[in-house]
């Protein structure tokens, strides 16, 4: 069992870019939204949270297939980085293992059926 695993499904905030690294890697990244409610009835809450996604290589290229608003599920693990000027703030981003449509929005099919946030 992996214990630096995280498994979520929401929308894509943007449409992923693509880099390469000086290394000659292919890097994809995006934003990731995930929707919780607390509470229920006239008092719940719901809220948004973001994440940075980031693929490599060949599941950089899967990532791209996606769009913006596309509603997907994403495996992977955290990856912890310090900021470039080496100041203590880190930046936590999902690296993504596996990515798989919900109901996606995708390069070949523009078309969408908007699904309910979860």
């Amino acid at each position: 069992m992996r214990s630096n695993y995280i498994y979520l499904r929401g929308n894509l905030g943007v449409d992923p870019t693509l880099k390469t690294s000086a290394g000659k890697m292919t890097v994809a990244s995006g934003t990731l939204a995930t929707n919780s409610q607390h509470g229920e009835g006239e008092s719940s809450i719901r809220y948004t949270q973001w994440h940075d996604v980031v693929a490599f290589d060949d599941k950089a290229h899967e990532l791209l297939m996606y769009k913006k608003g596309a509603f997907v599920e994403i495996e992977g693990h955290f990856s912890y980085r310090l900021s470039k000027e080496g100041k203590p703030t880190k930046t936590v981003s999902v690296v993504v293992d596996r990515i798989a449509a919900i109901s996606a929005k995708t390069a070949t099919s523009p078309q969408s059926t908007d699904a309910p946030s979860t």
